[in-house]
């Protein structure tokens, strides 16, 4: 199979922009294993990107949305 993205940082980015993406979310055109790596991956960037948000300002941001949505 001819790729056409052959770097791999840009095939896992769009990949992982397909996994979030409910038309695509299903990748039937990639193996059970790889689905599965690729939602820990996404897994793992959401978590990395919380723990980010909670230092600094993100901690005041998020305490002024819950005050405001609660």
């Amino acid at each position: 199979m001819i790729f056409r993205y052959t770097d791999p940082e840009l095939w896992e980015f769009l990949q992982l922009a397909s996994c979030i993406d409910p038309r695509f979310k299903s990748m039937p055109y990639v193996t059970d294993a790889e689905r599965k790596k690729l939602f820990k991956r996404l897994a793992t960037k959401v978590v990395d990107m919380q723990k980010e948000s909670l230092s600094g300002l993100g901690t005041l941001v998020l305490l002024l949305l819950l005050i405001l949505f609660l």
